[in-house]
């Protein structure tokens, strides 16, 4: 799977993506309570379809394949989950499940988003991309080696003192 612009950092326009960063952190939270209230209201469908195929087999019995005689609860229950109007009512359930999900992921993603943002500001304010620096060490060796070689030993030259 692509993964959406939206997730992206642009490097060389830092500046942009964090003034975009509010308005697409905004879009996916409201998205994603859309989600939530689909699935509330999905699950809510589920259990009045429920309810209402339970109050028909125990209406009519017959209708349903069962003998005519009142049925126990255990018979109603899975008769309940036979029909097609519960299976359609689960099925919008579960996809609205998913949507949630989905979107809980793009809210996520978002959010290391920021923080990225904020450790790649970080990394620019200290000269991440600054020319390299050698060690201490290193460089008090090369200096030493750059001394011998320009006077013939590893000591500075001595200044000389004429009197005037």
């Amino acid at each position: 799977m692509k993964t959406p612009n939206r997730f992206k950092i642009d490097e060389n326009k830092l500046d942009r993506e964090w003034i975009d960063q509010p308005t697409l952190f905004y879009r996916s939270a409201r998205r994603l309570a859309k989600a939530r209230k689909d699935h509330e209201d999905a699950k809510a469908l589920l259990a009045l379809t429920e309810a209402e195929l339970a109050r028909d087999i125990r209406r009519d019995p017959e209708m349903f394949g069962l003998p005519a005689k009142a049925p126990a609860n255990d018979i109603v229950e899975k008769t309940t989950l036979l029909q097609s109007e519960y299976t359609v009512a689960r099925d919008s359930v579960i996809l609205a499940k998913y949507k949630v999900d989905i979107l809980q992921a793009a809210v996520d993603t978002l959010e290391h988003k920021k923080r990225a943002l904020e450790n790649l500001v970080h990394l620019l304010a200290i000269n991440f991309r600054s020319e390299p620096v050698a060690p201490k060490a290193a460089r008090d060796y090369t200096e030493k080696a750059e001394r011998k070689e320009a006077f013939g030993g590893g000591k500075k030259p001595k200044s000389s003192t004429r009197e005037k």
